[in-house]
């Protein structure tokens, strides 16, 4: 993964072929045997681990869905912290109307 991110932010091209290759390389520097092979269920599964939807090169750059997943989940857990904070708030404000009539029904 730290190749193709260091590939992917000088925006050099990264295809699926380029990925498997790479794969087979670093596989036999780290003393794997020489059986392994980047196929494309291995490369499948890679791009499931590690949040990448597809591998496309347009126009001479990098076109992943890796930075925008990324993006998307600092996204999402924003919104889940607002929802959270929304739904503190409608509950206190909740509270404090059940406590007005409450105190309005009591007087009346």
């Amino acid at each position: 993964m730290l190749w193709f991110t260091q590939e992917s932010s000088k925006e050099k091209p990264v295809s699926g072929p380029i990925l498997k290759e790479k794969a087979v390389q670093l596989h036999l520097k780290m003393g794997g045997d020489d059986d392994f092979k980047a196929n494309e269920g291995w490369l499948n599964r890679w791009k499931k681990r590690n949040g990448i939807h597809m591998l496309t090169i347009s126009g001479g750059k990098l076109s992943a869905d890796f930075e925008a997943g990324t993006m998307f989940k600092k996204i999402n857990s924003r919104l889940l912290l607002m929802k959270k904070v929304y739904l503190t708030i409608s509950f206190i404000m909740w509270m404090k109307l059940v406590y007005i009539l409450d105190c309005f029904h009591t007087k009346h």
